[in-house]
């Protein structure tokens, strides 16, 4: 799921720009000119993995940290910086389909 999609009839590449920047359901290719629809469910995906990675760091971190305060202090920074991966990293799991219409 780590890859950019791919125009579902012709194979062109977007780029990471393009793909962050198309919001639309329906895309035009730019090069074949032809319809197809943008899927997200790659997401669900992501924001899983990075809850679940994210939970078990902040638990170990709790563990071996003696005082609360300092333990909550890390573990806030270190789940502001899983979110701003996450945000980086959501380009990669959008897929392109074909259209059924």
């Amino acid at each position: 799921m780590f890859k950019l999609p791919l125009c579902p009839y012709c194979k062109t590449v977007y780029n990471y720009k393009e793909v962050k920047e198309n919001k639309k359901r329906i895309i035009k290719c730019y090069n074949c000119k032809r319809n197809f629809k943008r899927s997200i469910k790659g997401y669900l995906l992501l924001f899983s993995l990075v809850i679940f990675i994210t939970i078990l760091i902040n638990v170990a971190i709790l563990k071996a940290s003696s005082a609360i305060n300092e333990g909550l202090i890390i573990v806030s920074i270190l789940s502001i910086i899983a979110v701003l991966i996450c945000l980086l990293l959501l380009p990669f799991f959008v897929s392109y389909k074909i259209n059924d219409k």
